[in-house]
């Protein structure tokens, strides 16, 4: 398939399954589709698989199909039956190349065959619109269409599973990542029959290494939706999936792309994603293993893009929230039995509650302000009791999004540098930047500074003559030179006591408020000893009174 026409061809048929109202164009590009996927043995352009993402299935009629009690064949009547519907596949597509023919060889002659059949074919079409339109069909017919569109599919996506676990499979795996897309969509659709093979190729695919590292956070995703569904009646041990996920967090990840709008997130949000429904999705996970995932979380949030890290320590709060007994983890010293080992590959031998999460006194100096939030907010987890909830309704996998820098954004924006004051040039400068012309404007001493300059150095000379010193002294340039050096000294002098000016004109600030703190002190000392005076005097003037009264009394 051409690269640059897949997108339109995908959504092309994309449509044309949408307007299916009956299926029978779905399961024909359905039939094509997978052909096509055969031939090329799961070497095809990935949007191949993207259009049936778009199928309807109705689950009311799956259901009834489904409780119908299945026809056991023999393996010879199986091929007989396949070999039939091949057969009436083959005759309706010849009858059909036929009738196009004559057609085509009545209009060489000049004769239009559409004329005589014109209102017959509208009868038909409208009859067929109509009960389109209106939903009839035959309930028979609709509960056989939609279990052979649903075994199709599964077939083409087991077919790209089978490939992917072969000992020769398709180079780079292309039709991978949209066939486990597919899979977790229509996860409850699938038989529970199936679903203890299914998840023995997931477990053939994740111990190879035909699957990328992205690949094989799909494949988990894929595993935990389909457990978490009609596979719970399975009680699968998960232990090998929990092993392949802390295995994968000490990779660096790959991003392969994919075909959906949840396929256009970030490697590292993919595998926070997973990581959040495998760990956070079950009721109950051992306490040890889970202390090793908190540990190895924190060692990738520190080699990770920023986004990957700030989901990576959300699920580890998640965990130590879950778990207090793994809060252990942030004590300064290891308290469990034994020696973290960061080299094994597996959870629950590695001693995971012996670690000590030292990467987050790391990360709470990260360069990106999520990530340190983030690291501050984890170490400041009490050791015991419940934990707040964190701030913030988004999962760790919506965080990882948002935060992500994969796509040159930076969330917060980076507030923009201070526009300060320019800092002051002297005039030799500003000239200089006009080049050599400007700077002798600058050193022309001027007119006025000239007559200045060689008034002085004449009465310098008239008095030295005066005087019978002798000798012409050393002339109007010397003059010069002394007039400029006085000058230039007085300038650094004056620029050098800048600073103290500046302290001087502090100091007088300061003195300035401490005498008018002084004054309001001094003001409210006097205002509060006037008061109790007056309290007093009036106490005293009461104290009269009651006693005259009390000796008119008496």
């Amino acid at each position: 398939m051409d690269s640059a026409a897949a997108p339109a061809v995908a959504r092309a048929i994309g449509g044309a399954i949408r307007a299916d109202l009956s299926g029978d164009v779905t399961l024909e590009a359905l039939h094509m589709v997978a052909q096509l996927v055969k031939q090329d043995k799961c070497a095809c352009h990935p949007e191949a698989l993207a259009p049936f993402l778009e199928i309807r299935f109705d689950e009311g009629v799956l259901a009834l199909e489904a409780g119908k009690k299945p026809e056991t064949l023999s393996r010879k009547q199986t091929r007989k039956k396949r070999a039939e519907e091949r057969e009436q596949w083959r005759k309706a597509r010849a009858e059909k190349d036929k009738k196009k023919a004559e057609k085509e060889r009545l209009k060489s002659f000049g004769h239009d065959p559409d004329d005589d059949s014109d209102e017959d074919d509208f009868e038909k079409s409208l009859e067929r619109d109509m009960s389109e339109a209106a939903g009839r069909m035959d309930n028979a017919a609709k509960r056989k269409l939609q279990s052979k569109m649903l075994l199709a599919t599964f077939e083409m996506y087991f077919r790209v599973l089978k490939n992917a676990a072969s000992p020769v499979p398709a180079k780079r795996l292309p039709l991978m990542t949209p066939a486990l897309i597919g899979l977790g969509k229509f996860t409850h659709l699938i038989s529970v029959n199936f679903m203890e093979d299914l998840m023995e190729v997931f477990r053939k695919l994740l111990a190879g290494d035909a699957l990328s590292a992205d690949q094989k956070a799909r494949t988990l995703l894929c595993a935990c939706e389909i457990l978490s569904g009609h596979g719970e009646a399975l009680h699968v041990d998960t232990g090998e999936f929990h092993r392949q996920l802390y295995a994968m967090l000490a990779k660096p990840s790959d991003w392969t792309g994919g075909g959906d709008d949840d396929a256009k997130l970030d490697a590292g949000a993919l595998r926070i994603k997973t990581l959040q429904r495998f760990l956070a999705g079950y009721k109950q996970v051992d306490q040890n293993r889970v202390a090793a995932f908190a540990k190895r979380l924190a060692g990738t949030a520190l080699a990770s893009e920023a986004g990957e890290a700030v989901g990576a320590l959300g699920v580890a709060r998640q965990l130590l929230a879950a778990y207090p007994k793994t809060r252990c983890l942030l004590e300064n010293e290891k308290v469990g039995v034994g020696a973290f080992d960061p080299n094994l590959d597996d959870p629950e031998t590695c001693v995971g509650l012996a670690a000590v999460l030292w990467d987050l006194s790391l990360l709470r100096s990260h360069y990106h302000p999520a990530v340190a939030a983030a690291a501050s907010e984890v170490a400041g987890m009490p050791l015991q009791g419940a934990v707040a909830t964190a701030l913030g309704s988004h999962a760790p996998a919506e965080l990882a999004r948002l935060h992500s820098t994969t796509r040159g954004t930076f969330r917060p924006a980076i507030p923009p540098p201070r526009v300060g004051k320019k800092a002051k040039t002297s005039p030799l400068d500003r000239a200089s930047g006009k080049g050599k012309r400007g700077e002798r404007a600058v050193l022309d001493l001027g007119p006025e500074l000239r007559a200045l300059v060689e008034g002085t150095a004449h009465d310098e000379n008239a008095n030295a003559k005066g005087s019978g010193g002798g000798g012409g002294g050393g002339g109007a340039d010397e003059a010069v030179v002394d007039a400029l050096r006085r000058h230039f000294l007085e300038t650094k002098a004056f620029a050098v006591n800048g600073e103290l000016r500046k302290e001087a004109t502090r100091l007088r600030r300061m003195t300035q408020k401490a005498k008018a703190h002084a004054h309001e002190r001094a003001a409210a000392a006097a205002a509060a000893a006037a008061a109790a005076k007056k309290k007093k005097k009036e106490t005293s003037a009461a104290g009269g009174k009651k006693r005259s009264k009390a000796a008119k009394a008496a």
